[in-house]
């Protein structure tokens, strides 16, 4: 398939039957937003999910062969993540994360950070009470 034949057939998907199998772009991305967002405990918005989604498909094409279905769907969920974004719907949703407060991705990786601080200290203490041997 040539450029504008994927693009062509991309086209005929978003608009066409998965529209019909998977309803509105959008509703649909923020559905996915939400269980992503709570699963990880730091917010996703719809255009992520597109752009993420996009990049699953460019990942499938360092292994394998050649799928012309991975390049049709890569243009569709990127012409996804810009349909969100011009309708101005990018907009970070705030999650619900149960029993802890819901977190920005800065926040998340802030916390990975300190999580990995901590156990970095924790291991230098237990190096300098054995003197570095084995347990």
């Amino acid at each position: 398939m040539n450029a504008e034949e994927i693009c062509k057939k991309a086209g005929e998907l978003v608009g066409g039957d998965r529209a019909k199998t998977h309803g509105d772009k959008f509703e649909n991305h923020l559905n996915i937003a939400r269980l992503w967002s709570a699963y990880l405990g730091c917010a996703i918005t719809p255009e992520q999910v597109a752009l993420m989604m996009g990049l699953l498909k460019i990942a499938r094409t360092k292994t394998g062969t050649y799928n012309p279905d991975d390049f049709i769907d890569l243009v569709g969920y990127a012409s996804i993540a810009g349909d969100i974004a011009a309708r101005g719907q990018s907009v970070t949703y705030v999650q619900w994360v149960p029993h802890e407060k819901a977190m920005t991705h800065d926040e998340r990786m802030a916390r990975v950070a300190d999580d990995c601080h901590h156990a970095y200290h924790a291991e230098l203490q237990e190096i300098t009470r054995t003197g570095g041997r084995e347990k």
